[in-house]
């Protein structure tokens, strides 16, 4: 990758007819995939520099043809997920200022008229020839939460793009020969950033268009030599979970990844013994940063309730705000052991989000000049003597229930021990007086009322009575959002 700067230099050899991958779906070849380019093409032929092209996205050849169409012409994707709300659509229309809206199915590229809410003005230049596309050029508007009234655009540029991915490729060792399953949403930048792989290495892509399962997985991954996969924490827990029960073992797999929420140490332990020489390398990340740390494939068993290390070209550091004596508030580097709030810095930091006036949990804390800046996360982290990171939590999902401060993930490190739970998690909630308290929602393997009273019988024995959970509510199944995450909006608010 010395040469690639930009997505621009990136898609160059596809588009040029050079590319010695294959980008396919899990039910053809891509053999129509170069019809597709053509014709992207043609209907993206009017787009201009920096224009900001809302993509109704979904994970076909027709998109992937779009995608690199609008990069092509220095254009600005801002994927939107094709199942989303006409609503939450318009929401993400108006915030960014859009001036199209492209649907791949249709193969059409429509102009809009916006109600720009906070517009990003350029100063006035005046061109006599084409700006040439450099890394300070918007890629990317990813918008995380348009199902609300108030999106968050996070602001992407070629430069944070490509650090992110020459770092990953890195430390991931993603090679030609490889298969990698596609089962992420492109709207979602975990999977956004697998076509990335392909583009780079030359290997090959096998997007899943449907809602995948453990049984549909498992078939493609045969069928199609799959050796990359990556997963997010939900349908890992039932991967496992499936083989688990049936005592299965898979071949051909090299590398297991995950990320999007918390990846469970037994999980990631059971895939490790079920896909027979498989690595499982655990991450984490935020959009706004892509990918924060990685836990390196030899740790997994000596380091398993770990997020890793930081990635190659970041640096990651665990904060506490202290106030001085002249009411002046600092941050102070916290040492190992103690929770505190994870801040990153480094070149695949994003600019900003569209809408300053968001109030988003991330933020950006200037510092000496213009790339100086530190991204406060908004997550509570610990730190060991070994420098690994362990999450805990969100800082506004800290639960003090009768005094006492629970951090959701060390609660759910707890459950996950008990090889009857499928899947987990832990919020706070308010009991009938108002107060706080920690509400445990949690998926067995067996659903019986013999398999509950177990479970809770367990817990006594497990869990000290200080921060035992106040409620315990059993699912038939744990509601996902649209990412393939927990959504966990959805159970609280049902709470």
């Amino acid at each position: 990758m010395d040469n690639i700067f930009t997505l621009k230099d990136l898609i160059t050899p596809v588009l040029n007819g050079n590319f010695s991958g294959c980008i396919s779906t899990e039910a053809d070849d891509g053999g129509s995939f170069t019809a597709e380019l053509e014709l992207a093409a043609k209907y993206c032929h009017s787009l201009q520099h920096q224009q900001k092209v809302v993509v109704m996205v979904s994970n076909t050849l027709e998109t992937v043809a779009a995608l690199l169409s609008v990069w092509q012409l220095g254009g600005v994707v801002v994927p939107a997920k094709r199942e989303m709300s006409e609503a939450a659509l318009q929401n993400i229309i108006d915030d960014c200022g859009a001036d199209f809206v492209l649907d791949p199915e249709a193969r059409s590229l429509k102009p809009v008229t916006t109600q720009q809410l906070h517009a990003v003005v350029p100063p006035a230049f005046h061109y006599l020839t084409q700006p040439r596309l450099t890394g300070v050029d918007l890629a990317l508007i990813i918008y995380t939460s348009g199902s609300t009234g108030k999106p968050k655009g996070i602001m992407l540029t070629h430069a944070n793009v490509i650090s992110a991915l020459r770092s990953i490729l890195g430390y991931l060792q993603i090679r030609q020969s490889d298969r990698i399953m596609l089962i992420s949403p492109l709207s979602f930048d975990y999977g956004l950033y697998q076509l990335f792989f392909c583009l780079a290495t030359g290997c090959q892509l096998v997007m899943c268009r449907k809602t995948i399962n453990p049984i549909s997985l498992l078939n493609i991954v045969e069928k199609r030599g799959i050796t990359v996969l990556p997963l997010i924490p939900a349908l890992a827990s039932s991967l496992h979970k499936y083989l688990e029960r049936f005592n299965k073992k898979i071949n051909g797999v090299r590398l297991i990844t995950s990320t999007g929420g918390v990846f469970p140490s037994h999980t990631a332990l059971g895939l490790k013994q079920q896909f027979i020489g498989a690595e499982v390398v655990k991450m984490y990340g935020l959009t706004e940063s892509k990918r924060v740390s990685y836990l390196p494939a030899g740790y997994l068993g000596e380091k398993s309730d770990s997020v890793g290390i930081p990635m190659p070209g970041l640096d990651a550091k665990i904060f506490r705000e202290v106030a001085t004596e002249h009411n002046r508030v600092v941050l102070e580097e916290l040492p190992s052991g103690e929770v505190g709030q994870l801040f990153v810095r480094g070149t695949s930091v994003f600019q900003r989000y569209f809408n300053l006036q968001n109030d988003a949990g991330a933020k950006v804390v200037a510092g000496r000049y213009r790339d100086d800046n530190w991204l406060a996360t908004g997550d509570l982290f610990m730190q060991d003597a070994d420098g690994f990171l362990y999450f805990k939590g969100r800082v506004k999902d800290l639960i003090k229930q009768r005094g006492f401060c629970i951090y959701p993930r060390d609660m759910e490190t707890i459950v996950y021990k008990n090889p009857a739970v499928e899947i987990c998690l832990v919020a706070g909630v308010k009991d009938s007086y108002d107060n706080e308290i920690a509400k445990l929602f949690v998926v067995l393997v067996e659903q019986t009322k013999q398999a509950q009273d177990e479970f809770k019988t367990w817990l006594q024995q497990h869990v000290d009575a200080d921060y035992m959970f106040a409620e315990i509510q059993f699912l038939q199944q744990m509601p996902l959002s649209n990412n393939g995450k927990v959504d966990v909006s959805q159970l609280t608010k049902a709470a």
